[in-house]
């Protein structure tokens, strides 16, 4: 996660063109481990910044709470332990259409497989019911899930000022990064 740690020390530089592009950066990679840098942006004096910011959480977090930092503080609070893919599944049902768009599209990725959700259908339509990946929700209850473009990168080492080795998951897309918390507990 060197590349995660090194964008992260770039968004309290004193550039904000620079932050702005790690902010970008960070959107691509999604990273979880990086939401507490990218919540302290959300009140940026620069607009770009902030905006940036707040761009990059509702990509991680798939919902948006606005652009107050105390209420992104409280989603991680009781967030920061669940899976992102757990984030997604709940995404699918998000009030905004284009939420649940990127939320079915980023699941897409991640499986490979397109379940037949339609994130535009009206709420009582059942073809608009999240696809069936209950199962794979409680097969990655130890395990977070990062996309990124260059997830080899990633198998490094673990998240910044985490104990544990990281690894790129075989028979997965190579854009499919899998941290397995459970080596990381028997490091520890």
């Amino acid at each position: 996660m060197a590349v995660s740690c090194s964008l992260q020390a770039k968004l309290s530089g004193p550039d904000p063109a620079v932050a702005t592009a790690a902010l970008a950066a960070l959107a691509e990679l999604r990273d979880p481990a990086s939401l507490p840098a990218i919540i302290d942006r959300l009140e940026s004096e620069d607009k770009q910044v902030a905006l940036t910011a707040r761009s990059t959480l509702l990509t991680l977090a798939g919902d948006d709470l606005g652009p107050k930092r105390r209420r992104w503080l409280d989603w991680w609070e009781k967030m920061q332990h669940r899976p992102r893919l757990e984030w997604l599944l709940e995404a699918l049902a998000h009030r905004d259409p284009q939420i649940r768009l990127a939320a079915s599209q980023e699941l897409q990725e991640i499986t490979g497989e397109y379940f037949g959700y339609h994130y535009d259908l009206p709420e009582r339509d059942p073809r608009r019911s999240p696809p069936p990946l209950a199962g794979v929700v409680a097969n990655h209850r130890k395990t977070q899930i990062f996309l990124g473009p260059v997830a080899e990168l990633f198998a490094e080492r673990p998240p910044c000022g985490s104990r544990g080795a990281g690894r790129v998951s075989e028979g997965v897309r190579a854009s499919v990064f899998v941290w397995d918390t459970r080596e990381a507990e028997s490091v520890g």
